[in-house]
């Protein structure tokens, strides 16, 4: 079934009023590849519970509107340098329960007003320094179900601290394998509540202590 021929299973779904305003939603199914032909209007694009393993460079470089993006449960495991670029209203993007491994620098780039970033069940064992660069804006960023062993502060060294929502771990066991001696940094800003771990649910250490016996200095060093 192509894009467009899936493209809304019931108008009401496709084109609706929201706070007085158009909002144009575009929903997909049955796909092996995100769709090149949605709408450059489209404002919300739901692309979940499909087969989709790449997303190429500049494949949303005409959705200029768009603010809301759902890419999870498909089988994504490359996001190529660009695949974001011209999403420039973008505010929340769901990359859940994907396989994606690395997060690159430059994977984000484009998303310069994202709120919120869902990337928990996937595969993620590394974070590159300059993979967040560009989000100015961001509240929220969901990593639980991964395989991270350590964060680098560098990752988010230059993010807005309102506090920034950070959901590593959750209350089902959803952890990631962290070496807490190497967070101290984290526990620093915890503690001082400019990042916010999600409903206080705080890393599980693998070495052989506990986040809430874990001894920083002043500087965020162990």
């Amino acid at each position: 079934m192509s894009g467009a021929d899936a493209e809304c299973a019931h108008e009401d779904f496709c084109k609706n009023t929201y706070d007085h305003r158009k909002d144009f939603t575009r929903i997909y199914w049955n796909l092996t590849e995100v769709p090149g032909d949605i709408p450059a209007d489209a404002q919300r694009v739901f692309v979940y519970q499909n087969a989709i393993t790449s997303v190429p460079a500049g494949v949303f470089s005409h959705l200029s509107l768009c603010n809301t993006i759902y890419l999870s449960h498909n089988q994504i495991s490359n996001l190529e340098i660009g695949a974001f670029v011209g999403l420039k209203s973008l505010r929340f993007l769901d990359l859940g329960g994907n396989q994606l491994s690395t997060l690159k620098t430059g994977m984000f780039m484009g998303m310069n007003n994202m709120q919120r970033l869902h990337l928990a069940h996937n595969k993620i064992s590394m974070i590159e320094e300059g993979a967040f660069q560009y989000f100015y804006f961001i509240q929220e960023i969901r990593l639980f179900y991964n395989r991270l062993t350590t964060l680098s502060p560098n990752i988010l060294l230059n993010l807005p601290r309102h506090p920034l929502d950070l959901q590593i771990d959750g209350q089902d066991g959803a952890t990631n394998r962290l070496v807490c001696r190497t967070l101290c940094w984290l526990k620093h800003e915890d503690l001082h509540n400019t990042i916010r771990l999600w409903n206080g649910y705080h890393p599980r250490c693998t070495d052989g202590g506990q986040w809430s016996s874990l001894r920083c200095g002043d500087q965020g060093r162990c």
